[in-house]
């Protein structure tokens, strides 16, 4: 047992407590899978050498639990919550080393307050509903962000029909993309581009960013792509999807910008 590396846990269990205590003080193990169970009565526990976990389809309603199985985890360096269920009114992640968080569709209850007290996180990507409140202690170091929101009651009522902005406070989502202008490499799903045209605010400047991926991009993300592009004077590598689908796209993007954005003449190479 203490020169096992990797561990996968894919069983129906109300309670993998007990079975994920049994490793406590393992010092050889650096991946552990938890698939289909439920975190539930966790003691205290300690993983000197993990490195990555990756929740699939876990249930996470017990905060205690949760909170002394990322603790005895100090050194992870890569999180992965996939299709989780979190039910709680505070979410606490707070990993001193983790680098890599990547949590989609796991949220089921939009009032949480997701608190991410990992300073040295250099990538987040996140899929899911938008939650009431999102903290970071720290996100100077986060690089490369990946952002897809979905409403609760959907993005769109059908695919060709066209947004309703009155149904949604565009600021609160754009508030998720806003601060992170650091960043290095940034993709931001449909809703996420929604947000951006819709909000009041400027965009912010991204001088740092070098790739820019953009879901299908609507006619809110060619109004707004000038504006982008401008704003990231660095810019080597452009990616988006849906050049031909909105008439009068191209025209938008083109009549909206002041000249030429600089990376367009010095450093964009395009995807």
């Amino acid at each position: 047992m203490l020169r096992v590396q990797n561990v996968c846990l894919n069983a129906s269990m109300k309670d993998s407590g007990k079975v994920i205590n049994a490793f406590h003080g393992c010092t050889s193990l650096v991946e552990l899978y938890l698939v289909n169970c439920s975190v539930r009565n966790v003691s205290h526990i300690e993983f000197p050498s993990l490195k990555t976990i990756v929740l699939d389809h876990v249930e996470l309603s017990d905060g205690e639990s949760s909170a002394l199985l990322f603790d005895g985890c100090s050194v992870i360096e890569t999180l992965v919550l996939s299709h989780c269920e979190i039910n709680m009114d505070y979410f606490c992640i707070g990993i001193p080393w983790l680098k890599n968080l990547y949590i989609r569709c796991c949220f089921i209850n939009s009032s949480t307050t997701v608190d991410i007290d990992s300073p040295e996180l250099e990538s987040l990507y996140y899929v899911g509903m938008l939650v009431e409140v999102f903290e970071f202690a720290e996100f100077d170091h986060i690089r490369g962000l990946a952002i897809h929101v979905i409403p609760m009651n959907k993005l769109l009522q059908g695919d060709d029909d066209e947004l309703d902005s009155s149904c949604y406070d565009f600021v609160k989502y754009a508030e998720l993309v806003n601060p992170f202008s650091g960043v290095e490499s940034l993709c931001l799903g449909q809703f996420s581009i929604e947000a951006l045209y819709h909000q009041l605010l400027p965009l912010p400047k991204f001088c740092s960013l070098k790739s820019l991926h953009l879901d299908t991009i609507g006619m809110a993300g060619w109004i707004i792509l000038g504006g982008l592009l401008e704003n990231a004077s660095n810019l080597e590598t452009l990616h988006f999807q849906g050049f031909n689908m909105y008439e009068g796209g191209f025209a938008s993007f083109f009549s909206s910008l002041n000249g030429v954005p600089t990376c367009l003449s010095s450093s964009l190479k395009g995807d």
